[in-house]
């Protein structure tokens, strides 16, 4: 509103010349003011847009959206060129944000999620220990993972098992079984705790995914994860359960929305079993098949 108001500032003041009526006029200062508050209000829009998406991850990114609007309110509270109005807004936005987000790095689901998506890992944590909080609860959540499936191991023995086919003479000794006998007491038994700290050290080590790809657009983690998925098996089922947390309601007040449009009063007598399936194919069948 505030930009499409700017945007026609001077047919506004010739429109509000020309009227015959006691209409309100904005000052110089007044309009300035709308100027600067639409610029500090544009950081804002931008992640209010970025959140309210339903085709790409939004959970791991609530961490680092507060973050980053708590930052660009700091810069603009070191702007002394702002009017008083302009400055009160800006400190009303500070305080929003502390007081509805101070907390956010401490909720699990979220630090997990902010975790595990490649882009951010452990580095836009400023809370050490809500940060220390979240990798022990994932530390504990792989070793689960690896408890259930012990079967999962990093074996050698199939080797064995295939080459002893091969051999034509099945009593005759095998020169490589010996070797399997003479190395077969040196593997190490990992345990589970082992396991899934080196897991989960080797992930953090590895590269952070770039925010954008060489094309400029948004980095897609699910392809990331859908290469890497051997290198961390565990952990990718962690990602499956946790990491499809939708940070708004957005994509549910658009399903809402489009049942309003669908029961109208001349389309009363649609069973809700209808209605149902009619939405979920509205939401997920491609626009090109709609």
């Amino acid at each position: 509103m505030l930009r499409r108001f700017i945007e026609l500032e001077e047919a506004i003041r010739a429109t509000i010349a020309l009227v015959d009526r006691n209409l309100p006029v904005l000052t110089g200062e007044e309009w300035k003011t709308c100027k600067e508050v639409c610029n500090i209000l544009s950081p804002f829009e931008e992640m209010t847009n970025s959140m309210s998406g339903e085709k790409y991850m939004t959970g791991s990114a609530a961490i680092v959206v507060t973050r980053c609007l708590k930052g660009v309110c700091e810069r603009f509270a070191r702007n002394s060129t702002f009017s008083a109005a302009t400055e009160k807004v800006v400190s009303l936005l500070r305080r929003g944000l502390t007081d509805r987000f101070g907390n956010i790095e401490k909720i699990i689901p979220l630090a997990i999620c902010t975790l595990l998506d490649s882009r951010y890992k452990h580095h836009v944590f400023q809370d050490d220990s809500a940060l220390s909080a979240a990798k022990t609860f994932l530390e504990n959540l792989t070793i689960e993972m690896i408890e259930k499936n012990p079967s999962e191991q990093h074996s050698g023995g199939s080797c064995t098992s295939r080459s002893s086919v091969t051999i034509p003479f099945r009593n005759a000794p095998s020169a490589w079984g010996i070797l399997d006998e003479i190395m077969g007491d040196k593997q190490p038994q990992a345990s589970p705790i082992s396991r899934a700290k080196k897991e989960i050290e080797s992930y953090f080590q590895d590269d952070v995914l770039p925010r954008r790809d060489d094309d400029g657009n948004s980095s897609n983690v699910l392809n990331w994860w859908k290469t890497f998925r051997h290198i961390y098996p565990n952990l990718v089922k962690i990602f499956r359960i946790i990491c499809n947390i939708v940070a708004t309601s957005v994509p549910c007040e658009r399903i809402f929305s489009k049942a309003g449009n669908l029961i109208s009063e001349k389309r009363t007598r649609l069973p809700s079993e209808k209605i149902e399936l009619i939405l979920f194919l509205n939401a997920n069948l491609e626009s090109s098949d709609q």
